[in-house]
């Protein structure tokens, strides 16, 4: 799992049409958006991981409306005049926000040769956006498998029709399966896109931590503020994985 994209995020891969195999009539030579889903060939099963994405997915969507209030948290303890330091019992996002802001403050000190922990804050975020100009702009290819055999594939082009090819034996349970699954990959690309948004909103919380230094590094607030949401969303993917 990519250390700054929460899992759900990273079944959208970008791939060239050649490799994608996509046996439609189209004249496409752009790379494309593709998800893919394999599910157990046991109906039961099948749904029950389908349920398990929906799930998670439902539950990066509340995570998302919790950022702004962790967020007021801390501002209104700044305002306050509270201690504007990391506590031992500091969630992991808070953590690295507090540690982000001190390097943009100037206060924090490196070791020679000690890489800057907002250069690396800026290059994952490039490369988030990156990732989200191209998932977005790309045609999208969701495809449904059984135990890796072929079971539904539907392309979904830039005003949204959308063509679907299905196995030729494919049982109505099958085709609602393939279904269920592209409704997952579509909404998944939307909540792609609210992580941006919830960022920009997260930056201005940021900014006024900042206070009077937010000027001198305003250009990283929102690399900061990505860096920050895509915390909370690894955060959570942490508790489901020590319950499961």
């Amino acid at each position: 799992m990519s250390d700054s994209q929460p899992h759900i995020l990273d079944r959208w891969q970008i791939v060239e049409p050649s490799t994608a195999a996509i046996t439609f009539s189209t004249t496409e030579t752009s790379p494309v958006a593709r998800w893919v889903l394999d599910l157990p060939s046991e109906e039961p099963a099948a749904l029950a991981r389908l349920q398990s994405l929906q799930t998670d997915q439902q539950a990066a969507r509340i995570a998302l409306n919790d950022v702004l209030e962790r967020l007021e948290q801390l501002t209104s303890e700044a305002a306050a005049g509270e201690s504007f330091s990391i506590q031992p019992d500091q969630a992991a996002p808070e953590e690295e926000l507090l540690d982000a802001i001190a390097e943009l403050r100037g206060e924090v000190s490196f070791a020679p040769g000690r890489p800057s922990k907002l250069k690396q804050i800026g290059g994952e975020f490039q490369a988030g956006t990156d990732r989200l100009f191209r998932l977005l702009s790309h045609l999208a290819w969701v495809e449904t498998r059984h135990e890796s055999v072929f079971l539904g594939r539907t392309v979904v082009g830039w005003s949204g029709d959308t063509h679907t090819l299905w196995r030729e034996d494919s049982s109505s349970i099958q085709q609602t399966l393939h279904q269920r699954n592209l409704k997952l990959a579509l909404s998944t690309r939307i909540l792609y896109l609210r992580i941006l948004m919830m960022s920009t909103q997260a930056a201005a919380k940021i900014s006024l931590l900042l206070g009077s230094s937010a000027g001198v590094g305003s250009v990283m607030v929102l690399p900061i503020a990505w860096r920050y949401v895509n915390q909370v969303l690894r955060e959570l993917d942490r508790h489901r994985n020590m319950i499961n």
